[in-house]
């Protein structure tokens, strides 16, 4: 999710009296769990062949815009859209509750 609207879904946790700490845990966890989440569309639409193009990149940085690109290409949707979409099924699944 943009960076805005994550901002936003904090500060309603935040509204409805969820801690500094409790906003820390659920931030921590968002991150982790998108990220995982993103990880495994990757890996499922490139191919060998473009694993091997990856690899075969020596810059850290161009091979992560080569990986966009490719995902773009397969996924038909770009990384970030990508992201929004794990992180707003993220939002809509998990519950959290004050402790």
């Amino acid at each position: 999710m943009s960076n805005q609207v994550f901002q936003n879904f904090l500060q309603n946790l935040e509204r409805d009296g969820f801690s500094v700490e409790q906003l820390a845990a659920i931030s921590a966890y968002e991150t982790r769990a998108s990220s995982a989440g993103l990880y495994q569309i990757i890996c499922s639409v490139l191919t060998e062949e473009d694993l091997q193009d990856i690899e075969s990149i020596q810059d850290d940085d161009q091979a992560m815009k080569r990986i966009e690109q490719l995902f773009e290409q397969r996924a038909g949707v770009s990384v970030e859209v990508a992201m929004q979409q794990i992180q707003e099924v993220l939002r809509k699944t998990q519950s959290y509750t004050k402790k």
